[in-house]
């Protein structure tokens, strides 16, 4: 084993002069060192053998081992100290239900009841509030509608942990649940507990028949029926964030109201009262609502926890700070992308104004032609704009004026001339 000598040679094996290392013939290390200091002798031996050296590998391996050891377990603390805690915010929890015989509501209301220490709040928006000093944990219940498939997935997003509700009489799910299921997978689904609901006698029967269905689904098939037990497994379960969740920050709306209102304008400024979860939320960045689009920001306020581990005493008053204030020069602009313009691929057909404009516009071209030249002869030959060899008299004797508008009027004119020149093969024959 490692020796109090061998740590006396450790230590001087690394003084801050140059060294030199010899190796021995049975393994050990001689090391010399060049020392300038007054306190030691210039030249030094230290001897180091091979034992020795293992057994400093060996220990300083096993402190490796036990270093990472405590970094892991203080990541997992950190980690569940993330959710439910004194100073963040309650697990956000979703409830749904996969069945149309089982109501959610009743569901929910047997889980808060199953603990007698905590205390139990609500808000008008279907949400649950459980504070549990035994479990040192919050939680926050979310009971969507089933039937709405847009509102089941915005639970999801927000949620830590899932609960499903399962018939034990469940053969093959009903066509909703299953397109609602093949959505949540698709999204992202977070860590989850199943509960069998209306177990008969033969719950063993239907507890087989009901895995295989869950299996289908890639879900773990196992169920919990005690409420008690599933606020334990919930509060020390290890979170799965999706990643949606570890880049964005998120709000769950507990309240909403209209601070200031201009008719004229037809806009307002909304209040929102919720805990932020997830990354830090920069009030210089757009909020997005679903259903609404993207909005800036005004202000940020902290308030007073109001839905705490321990009840406040009597005399506590809520109390509200300004946190962060929206900066003009650094906030977000709302046209964060840049316009599409839907014609720019297409192809547009002139209308009808704007044909007979064209026609208008288009100048008149008058060309000389000798006299006996056809308009097929006439559609070939270039005019120079030089007359200088023909008298003004000549000109009007021996040539024919042209007047050619358009394009048209030239397809015309090869047309004619053809016609010509067909009528004229067909006399020479006859001659």
């Amino acid at each position: 084993m490692w020796s109090v000598e061998a740590a006396e040679q450790e230590a001087q094996f690394w003084p801050t002069s140059k060294q030199k290392q010899h190796r021995t013939k049975n393994g050990g290390v001689k090391c010399e060192f060049e020392n300038s200091s007054r306190s030691s002798d210039k030249n030094r031996l230290v001897y180091i053998s091979l034992e020795d050296r293992l057994a400093m590998n060996r220990l300083a391996r096993k402190n490796r081992e036990l270093q990472l050891r405590a970094q892991k377990v203080e990541k997992v603390k950190r980690n569940k100290n993330q959710y439910g805690s004194a100073r963040s915010p309650p697990i956000a929890v979703v409830i749904l239900s996969l069945s149309p015989k089982i109501d959610s509501n009743s569901v929910i209301g047997n889980i808060l009841a199953c603990r007698p220490d905590a205390t139990v709040t609500s808000c008008d928006r279907n949400m649950y509030f459980l504070s549990s000093p035994n479990l040192k944990r919050r939680f926050c219940f979310l009971i969507p509608d089933h039937w709405n498939m847009i509102e089941v997935l915005d639970a999801f997003k927000v949620a830590d942990v899932a609960v499903l509700l399962w018939d034990c009489d469940t053969v093959t799910l009903h066509n909703h649940f299953s397109s609602l299921l093949s959505a949540v997978s698709a999204q992202g689904m977070p860590y989850h507990f199943n509960i069998s609901l209306n177990a008969k006698m033969s719950f063993n029967h239907d507890k087989k028949r009901l895995a295989s269905v869950v299996e289908r689904w890639g879900l773990r098939p196992k169920f919990c029926r005690n409420y008690d037990l599933l606020l334990k497994l919930i509060a020390n379960c290890a979170k799965q964030p999706l990643s949606l969740q570890q880049h964005h920050s998120r709000i769950i709306v507990e309240s909403c109201s209209i601070v200031e209102q201009n008719d004229e304008l037809s806009v307002c400024t909304l209040k929102i009262n919720g805990y932020v979860r997830g990354p830090p939320l920069d009030v210089n960045h757009l909020l997005h609502i679903p259903g609404w689009g993207d909005f800036q920001m005004d202000k940020i306020d902290v308030i007073t926890d109001p839905h705490p581990l321990h009840k406040y005493g009597k005399s506590h008053v809520i109390e509200t700070c300004t946190f962060a204030v929206a900066d003009p020069a650094k906030q977000e602009n709302l046209e964060s992308q840049a316009t599409v313009d839907e014609m720019s691929v297409d192809q547009t057909w002139p209308t009808e104004e704007e044909i007979a404009q064209s026609q208008k516009d288009t100048e008149h071209l008058i060309r000389r032609l000798p006299e006996g030249t056809s308009t097929y002869q006439a559609c070939w030959i270039l005019d120079n704009g030089s007359d200088d060899d023909v008298s003004e008299p000549e000109q009007e004797n021996e040539c024919n004026t042209v007047l050619l508008n358009s394009d048209e009027d030239m397809d015309s004119l090869i047309a004619v001339s053809r016609a010509e020149s067909v009528d004229q093969d067909g006399g020479g024959g006859n001659e």
